[in-house]
């Protein structure tokens, strides 16, 4: 995965790596509208969502995966 080298957000700052982040929230930690993340995603830039359960349309990230895609450490 590619080294992020944008400022890292504001939503991102207390951020907690128990979180979940629904998939439109997406604009908010990386700065990208919705199809623009969605490529990002296709090229492997920024880190896959996952369906919040198994057969569920709904997609996420956790915080742990947002927090270590900008190289912020942080206690599991």
């Amino acid at each position: 995965m590619a080294k992020y080298t944008r400022p890292v957000p504001k939503a991102v700052r207390g951020l907690s790596p128990h979180e979940v982040i629904r998939k439109y929230e997406g604009k908010k930690y990386f700065g990208y509208e919705r199809s623009r993340i969605k490529e990002l995603i296709k090229k492997k830039v920024i880190p896959p969502t996952s369906p919040v359960c198994p057969g569920a349309r709904a997609q996420i990230w956790t915080g742990a995966q947002i927090l270590t895609f900008y190289g912020i450490k942080y206690d599991e």
